[in-house]
């Protein structure tokens, strides 16, 4: 799924970080055409409720996870060391955590730290520049 950076504090909600930007589902129900998709047959994509279930289960929610099931040419996994591998499924689960929460309306379970946000833009700075020219 695509998702971009915000500058800080920027946008309706100024304590996150990513906002959603999917130019493929940039449609609206009454644009939707079911029979764009009629070679997934069984997937459940055949109404636009079930596209957007679809969607938010085996697109966004899978892709946090790791899976690169709904992918459409970019792959979803960068080689990582053995030794890191438990932090980066605990990383993974608490994506999943945070998205779960956010669509079901749950308090958030991991809240905005102010004194973090710094670090936090640091931490996403350097990850962009490690991962501008990641090969897949």
């Amino acid at each position: 799924n695509n998702l971009v950076v915000k500058p800080p504090g920027a946008g309706k909600y100024p304590n996150t970080f990513l906002a959603a930007l999917d130019f493929d589902m940039a449609f609206s129900k009454d644009n939707y055409l079911p029979e764009a998709v009629s070679s997934h047959q069984g997937m459940g994509l055949d109404s636009w409720e079930g596209i957007l279930n679809f969607e938010a289960t085996m697109g966004m929610q899978t892709v946090l996870a790791g899976s690169d099931f709904a992918n459409t040419g970019v792959q979803n996994m960068a080689a990582t060391a053995d030794s890191h591998r438990i932090v980066e499924m605990a990383m993974r689960d608490t994506l999943v955590a945070g998205y779960q929460s956010a669509r079901e309306g749950s308090s958030n379970p991991h809240p905005s730290q102010e004194a973090l946000r710094g670090p936090a833009y640091a931490l996403i700075r350097m990850a962009l520049c490690l991962t501008t020219h990641v090969e897949g």
